[in-house]
């Protein structure tokens, strides 16, 4: 994680990442993609057979519940070598293929905030991960910090024995 810090410092000096900033995060695209990969936004899918067919050797009837997991794929040591780490430096090499690696689904059932969800994260992560500068820190001078923030006034109780009983 300090190479992703160092990235996020040397490239963004504690600014949030703009557009053409994007593109020259390589650290943190693997950061990212390696965490969809360990935690994908779904553990599974379901779909059901269009017709009669033959899956991993078992007969299927049409309109059968097929459930695959996208969670359990993305743990194969045989695509993934050494699975249950949380290892970006993975993608410098790895080169599955779209049904190995699909945080988001694939094909025509794809989910359709992709595009949002990755932008949102790639812009939303190194402003988490960065430390403010240092104008923007609680406690420096010219900015109060969170407790010294005026704290809400609670309601007076008294005011409701003012109010008439109701005349039955």
């Amino acid at each position: 994680m300090s190479e992703l810090h160092d990235e996020l410092n040397g490239r963004l000096h504690g600014a949030a990442p703009a557009l053409e900033h994007l593109e020259r995060l390589p650290v943190l695209e693997r950061v990212i993609r390696e965490g969809l990969r360990l935690f994908p936004p779904v553990s599974y899918y379901t779909r059901a057979t269009a017709e009669p067919m033959e899956l991993g050797g078992r007969r299927l009837r049409k309109g059968c519940t097929v459930v695959f997991s996208h969670y359990i794929t993305h743990r194969m040591p045989d695509i993934f070598p050494n699975p249950e780490r949380f290892q970006p430096e993975r993608w410098l090499t790895a080169a599955p293929t779209p049904y190995e690696y699909l945080p988001f689904g694939i094909g025509p059932r794809m989910c359709i905030g992709i595009t949002y969800a990755t932008v949102v994260i790639r812009v939303v992560l190194p402003m988490l991960l960065q430390p403010l500068p240092p104008d923007r820190r609680a406690g420096d001078p010219g900015r109060p910090a969170r407790h010294d923030h005026p704290q809400p006034t609670p309601p007076d109780c008294r005011c409701a024995s003012t109010v008439p009983a109701a005349r039955t």
